[in-house]
């Protein structure tokens, strides 16, 4: 049997494990590349990388089904941890074989080093989080459904634009927390996905609130690499590219083709995080 005769399912199983094999590869160079004899292996990293991005290409590019879109974010989670351990093998700090087999499928812990931060809610708390992550997720497909099926014609643009959008925003934080319960509810380390972004008062207290797990991997492998401290508006727009481009690279998957529309909108909101990074909002609730 062909890759030609699998169905777009099996394709993007079969993208995953090569995604997987790559980062497997990429780790254990990173291992061993520290030796001088190895040194020159360090010149294949770019290759596993690459190879790793280049996987869901294996999935027929089709509207109908969700499975490239899917694989290329699995293997997006990926990327962030090659990325991670390459910073961390240059800090001496690259987890040891055992660690490394446990931190990988995790895709809920992308930044190694973080590993243990944040203390971990007890099992009634996560069961509470997970039933309140699937009233939101189904909350947020009903009102989205609903305004479907409204009559818009003759009302602004921007009213059923924002609507629509803040109930899409409902579902994707229900998913995330919906997510990340179960991952610890299996016993899984992760990090909090959202901290209530809802009540941010500014635009960077709301991209510190929303999917902080990705947020914590701009920071750490972006912002701080790019000397955060001193340039902070520099590192910020830079972070913030970054997750444009991962974002085109998403659409370009998921649609065959990539307008622009989501490096323009990441780097307007770095614009608008870097005017406010300084202003901290008086309150129990800011961060």
């Amino acid at each position: 049997m062909s890759l030609v005769d699998l169905s777009p399912r099996q394709l993007a199983l079969v993208s995953m494990l090569v995604s997987v094999s790559a980062t497997v590869c990429y780790y254990f160079v990173l291992r061993h590349a520290g030796k001088a004899k190895h040194a020159p292996l360090m010149w294949t990293l770019p290759a596993f990388f690459l190879l790793a991005i280049a996987a869901p290409v294996l999935v027929p590019d089709d509207l109908r089904n969700t499975s490239r879109l899917l694989a290329a974010l699995f293997t997006l989670m990926l990327v962030f941890k090659m990325w991670d351990m390459w910073v961390s093998a240059k800090r001496g700090d690259l987890p040891g074989l055992q660690p490394f087999l446990a931190y990988l499928p995790n895709l809920f812990l992308i930044v190694w080093r973080k590993q243990g931060a944040e203390r971990q809610p007890a099992m009634w708390r996560n069961v509470r989080n997970l039933l309140v992550a699937m009233f939101n997720l189904a909350g947020s497909y009903f009102a989205i459904t609903l305004l479907h099926r409204l009559d818009w014609s003759g009302q602004p643009f921007l009213l059923a634009h924002v609507l629509i959008a803040s109930c899409l925003l409902w579902g994707v934080v229900g998913a995330l927390d919906l997510l990340v319960a179960v991952t610890r509810l299996v016993g899984a380390y992760c990090n909090s996905a959202n901290d209530k972004p809802y009540l941010a008062r500014t635009p960077a207290e709301f991209w510190r609130r929303y999917n902080r797990i990705v947020g914590q991997f701009l920071h750490e492998n972006v912002f701080k690499l790019a000397d955060g401290r001193r340039h902070p508006v520099r590192a910020t727009m830079l972070a913030f590219f970054i997750s444009g481009l991962f974002h085109e690279y998403l659409l370009w998957l998921a649609i065959g083709r990539s307008p622009g529309l989501q490096m323009t909108f990441f780097l307007l909101q770095g614009t608008a995080v870097a005017a406010t990074l300084r202003v901290r909002p008086r309150g129990a609730n800011s961060i």
